[in-house]
């Protein structure tokens, strides 16, 4: 995400921080299903568990920077009902 904002022009680049940031507020950073096969997988007891970085890096960055990728939407906060995904 740094760098976009990097490559941006100097001008712009308080209004494109703002909304980067903006959207990171909007993540469920909490563990849960929401990170279900981004970040990690539950293991054959039942446990969830993080992955290591470098094998969800690609899947991590898309869920928090690519509103096409349908990860976006759901690692971040239930603006509907003003919750977050959690584990049930």
């Amino acid at each position: 995400m740094g760098d976009v904002l990097l490559r941006s022009p100097h001008d712009e680049r308080p209004q494109l921080q703002t909304r980067l940031l903006d959207s990171l507020r909007e993540v469920n950073w909490t563990k849960g299903e929401h990170w279900l096969g981004i970040a990690g997988n539950y293991t054959p007891s039942g446990v969830f568990s993080v992955k290591g970085t470098k094998e969800v890096a690609y899947a991590v960055f898309n869920a928090l920077t690519d509103p096409a990728n349908s990860s976006y939407a759901r690692v971040r906060t239930d603006k509907v009902s003003g919750g977050a995904h959690e584990l049930s």
